[in-house]
């Protein structure tokens, strides 16, 4: 009974999120300013503790929360706070198709994850992936980061991302040797996924950036640090 409640809560969460992300979509500042940017953050952050509870992760899927989730984030680019919250969801959701083990009914989980995440590149995800990677907030960069190799670990998007001006430019600035280590071994495998494309200009561009003496230091600094990483 518990647990129904809790689903129903959802639906709840997820039609308020919609239809607060089709009210902006369609209008301009005024209709921004007439929906409740209260009523959006209690269903933000309401949703968010529903997915750190992974018997709820099915459920969130199967109410498609991750275009609703990715539509209010594409109304919040400026609102780091709110942008925050929404990354850490989506990263949590996108690790779900992943970690979780499907029964073996289930042969098209692939594809239905797939599915759903090629239907968020149309919604700008790779837009709302760049401006979190350029955050100077290293917290915010590091759920974009996490949302972007979700996407790279199945071959999505690869050619977008790979084409996103200065990119790789700030993953080199992401690596670090300090609190926000744990990202390292992601953007490397980011860059090379990158490089792994079947297109030459675009891994020339990759390798370029790279190359770029202050990239490359930052590269060198990881390799030659006391830390795991």
């Amino acid at each position: 009974m518990r647990r129904a409640a809790g689903c129903r809560l959802l639906e709840v969460f997820n039609e308020a999120l919609m239809q607060s992300a089709n009210s902006s979509a369609r209008g301009g500042s005024k209709q921004r300013q007439q929906s409740d940017p209260m009523l959006v953050l209690v269903c933000v952050a309401m949703a968010k503790q529903f997915v750190l509870r992974t018997e709820y992760h099915r459920r969130m899927i199967d109410l498609v929360f991750l275009p609703a989730l990715l539509s209010v984030a594409c109304q919040s680019v400026s609102e780091l706070e709110l942008l925050h919250t929404l990354m850490e969801s989506l990263t949590w959701l996108y690790t779900f198709f992943t970690a979780y083990r499907l029964p073996a009914a289930e042969e098209n989980a692939t594809e239905v994850a797939n599915l759903q995440m090629v239907q968020l590149l149309e919604l700008g995800a790779v837009d709302i992936i760049a401006a979190c990677v350029r955050q100077d907030d290293q917290d915010m960069s590091s759920w974009g980061i996490g949302v972007m190799y979700e996407f790279m670990l199945r071959s999505v998007s690869k050619a977008q991302l790979a084409s996103s001006l200065g990119l790789v430019h700030w993953l080199c600035h992401r690596l670090a040797t300090g609190k926000y280590a744990y990202t390292n071994q992601l953007i490397m495998c980011l860059l090379w996924c990158l490089c792994t494309l079947w297109e030459a200009a675009v891994i020339l561009a990759v390798l370029v950036g790279v190359m770029q003496p202050e990239n490359l230091w930052h590269m060198l600094a990881i390799f030659v640090s006391d830390t795991d990483a």
